[in-house]
C-alpha cells in the first residue's frame, strides 16, 4: 500500500476523481443519494469541492496498486474555509470557536471492502505528518455521535469530543492535538 496526492494526478484527474466519487457514494448514508445525476453531483461538489478547489495537493489517495483504497481530504485553514461553507453547509460555522485549537479539519472514506484493513490509520498518520510539518497544532472532523466512525477516530487519537445541535441534529466535532516538529 502506498499514499501519493491528488495533485500528482494531472494527467488522469478525471479517473481519480471517479474513483474517489465511487467511495463517496458507496459510502454515504444511501438517503443522500438520489437517481438524479445534478442531485448527486451536488452532494460531492458540497463535500468535497473545497478540497479539489484549494488544497488538491492535501487529497490523500491510499492505493494498492491501481485500486483505491480510500482518500483523506485536509483543509489547512478552516476559519479561512467559513467563506466557502457558508452558502453550501450552514452547519460549518457551529464548532468555529474550536477553529483556533484545531485550525484543519478532515474527510475521509474507505473503499468497503477495505475498511478494517488499516488503510484509514494509514491515511491519518501520513496527514499527521504533513499537517505537523506545516507547524498546524490541530486537526478536527465532525460527524454524527450515531456513527461507527466515532470509535475508529477514537482510537486514532481524537480525544477531544464537544457535542452540539444543529436545527435539531446533533453534531460531534472530535479534535486531535498535533505535536509540532
Amino acid at each position: 500500500m502506498h499514499i501519493d496526492s491528488f495533485a500528482q494526478h494531472k494527467k488522469d484527474a478525471a479517473a481519480v476523481t471517479a474513483k474517489i466519487r465511487e467511495i463517496f457514494f458507496l459510502s454515504a448514508d444511501p438517503k443522500n443519494v438520489s437517481d438524479d445525476q445534478a442531485h448527486n453531483d451536488a452532494f460531492f461538489s458540497k463535500w468535497t469541492g473545497y478540497y479539489f478547489s484549494y488544497e488538491p495537493d492535501l487529497i490523500l489517495l491510499a492505493w494498492e496498486d491501481d485500486k483505491l483504497l480510500g482518500y483523506l481530504m485536509i483543509g489547512t485553514n478552516s476559519r479561512k474555509a467559513v467563506a466557502y461553507y457558508d452558502s453550501r453547509n450552514p452547519s460549518y460555522r457551529t464548532f468555529a470557536d474550536q477553529f483556533d485549537e484545531y485550525p484543519a479539519h478532515l474527510h475521509m472514506n474507505c473503499h468497503p471492502s477495505s475498511r478494517g484493513q488499516g488503510v484509514g490509520t494509514f491515511l491519518l498518520e501520513d496527514a499527521y505528518a504533513r499537517l505537523m510539518k506545516k507547524g498546524l497544532k490541530g486537526l478536527h472532523l465532525v460527524t454524527s455521535p450515531a456513527l461507527r466512525n466515532v470509535g475508529f477516530y477514537r482510537r486514532n487519537g481524537f480525544s477531544f469530543e464537544l457535542l452540539r445541535d444543529f436545527k435539531g441534529y446533533p453534531l460531534l466535532f472530535m479534535g486531535r492535538k498535533l505535536a509540532l516538529v
